[in-house]
């Protein structure tokens, strides 16, 4: 058996790459809808290792290397949210709170890739990203799905 807190972070990770895959697949479902390729968002992540090029190439490594980043990131965004976050909140708090680490995300990550990868700065769309990172917020509220049943004490 793990330690209570190593659990609690665990489970912040499976909730944070739970909410990364949403997030992926809402704006996938996004480019489409603005008749773009689907792995728009991906390549424009896999410009932190492949550069300009990846924007111009179709689905491949840079989609695949993008999207893992997104899931390491939003791994992180888990595990630092539920180690705060914590037994402290339930209900619509809980919801509420997770949305606004998941706006704070979004926005810590801007900065990031400001520095970093500045192409995903310039080229991502704002909306869809805000929804997308909503999205991911709530997942992260969802973080005790992962965590183990305990049995009741007497």
């Amino acid at each position: 058996m793990a330690h209570p807190r190593v659990q609690k972070a665990l489970a912040g990770i499976a909730s944070g790459a739970l909410g990364g895959i949403v997030l992926l697949i809402f704006l996938a479902l996004s480019s489409l809808v603005n008749l773009d390729s689907w792995w728009r968002f991906p390549n424009l992540l896999g410009t932190t290792f492949y550069g300009a090029d990846a924007l111009r190439s179709g689905f491949g490594r840079a989609t695949l290397s993008g999207a893992a980043f997104e899931l390491l990131l939003s791994g992180a965004a888990g595990a630092i949210f539920n180690s705060v976050a914590g037994d402290s909140l339930r209900g619509f708090r809980l919801a509420a709170a997770g949305m606004m680490a998941g706006l704070l995300w979004m926005y810590g990550s801007n900065l990031l890739y400001a520095r970093v990868s500045p192409l995903i700065s310039l080229y991502s769309e704002t909306w869809p990203l805000t929804i997308g990172h909503l999205l991911l917020g709530a997942c992260l509220a969802g973080s005790g799905w992962f965590l183990p049943l305990r049995p009741p004490v007497n």
